[in-house]
């Protein structure tokens, strides 16, 4: 949720941005896009990716899918949580 994609919302965990939109993609979403990649969402970050594990007041807490009573981590939380429960094959 810190990675412009067009059309999707990119609100860094912040109700801050909660309404943000953009309307294009970061270089690294426009070169996957480039390379036939297919876009399928975004995932959870704690506030500006700024804490240790994985929650916002935009989404609460992201559980470990192997054991949610744990968190899978920081930044990347939701991108490796969606990762273990095999909803993708990448995250970026």
């Amino acid at each position: 949720d810190n990675i412009p994609v067009a059309g999707l919302p990119c609100r860094w965990g912040s109700r801050l941005y909660q309404d943000h939109v953009p309307e294009r993609d970061e270089t690294p979403v426009a070169r996957l896009r480039a390379a036939g990649a297919v876009i399928l969402g975004k995932t959870a970050v704690p506030e500006f990716t700024l804490q240790g594990y994985t929650h916002s007041p935009v989404t609460g807490t992201t559980g470990n899918p192997w054991d949610p009573a744990l968190t899978p981590g920081g930044s990347s939380g939701g991108a490796v949580a969606s990762l273990a429960a095999g909803v993708g094959a990448l995250a970026i």
